[in-house]
């Protein structure tokens, strides 16, 4: 397992709050746009996205970079006299189908789908199922796209994600909260022209969400 850095900044609203943990630039998350393939997992491989707005940096598709299309990390405490902080541990997307549930519910899972970071718990809350192998998909209603959903491999449970809501039962997934902030990283000066061209990213940050009392059911997610 690899921690990912840094680790964790203050919350900016009280104390209380869960802290905000980096999770990677989201130039090394896939931009997923099609999952309706009927084996589609999370997890496979899919082309890394290309820097922008720097074209010089545009990849042919047959060479381009590809990593797995999800992300799953395991936040732990670290606590000293004074302080308490939090790192992420990442976890190799081939294992993490493997994790213990127990393991698994104390984990999140990370990507991108059309353009869009979503961040969940990693145990689908039915029977704990790992949801790198789900596939996510748009909620629609005569042709409308009301948002988007995630539906576990396990038992075909369904999730709306931006709320955790599920289509059957009084199961609800939970859900974090995801940031993108502002970085620029330094160019390579050495092209002729480049001038020490900065190429921009944007840093991906996650909190867990606290939980609301009181939800609706989702009905009919992505059918």
């Amino acid at each position: 397992m690899a921690s990912t850095s840094p680790t964790t900044t203050p919350s900016t609203n009280n104390e209380a709050d869960e802290p905000w943990l980096f999770a990677g630039l989201a130039s090394s998350f896939p931009n997923i746009n099609d999952s309706s393939e009927p084996c589609f997992k999370l997890s496979w491989a899919q082309p890394l996205p290309p820097l922008l707005p720097c074209p010089s940096l545009t990849t042919p598709p047959d060479i381009q970079p590809k990593a797995p299309g999800c992300k799953v990390f395991h936040p732990k405490r670290n606590t000293t006299n004074t302080t308490t902080t939090t790192t992420l541990h990442e976890i190799d997307t081939d294992t993490a189908i493997g994790e213990d549930a127990w393991l698994m519910r104390e984990q999140v899972l990370v990507f991108r789908y059309k353009g869009r970071f979503h961040a969940v718990d990693h145990a689908c809350p039915h029977r704990a199922y790992s949801l790198s192998w789900a596939q996510p998909f748009e909620i629609e209603d005569s042709g409308r796209v009301l948002g988007t959903g995630i539906r576990c491999r396990g038992h075909g449970y369904a999730f709306e994600l931006s709320t955790g809501i599920g289509d059957r039962g009084e199961y609800r997934l939970g859900v974090w909260d995801v940031e993108l902030r502002d970085c620029i990283r330094g160019g390579d000066d050495s092209e002729e022209g480049a001038g020490g061209r900065e190429d921009v990213d944007r840093e991906v940050w996650i909190r867990k969400r606290k939980r609301t009392k009181g939800s609706k059911v989702m009905q009919s997610a992505g059918e």
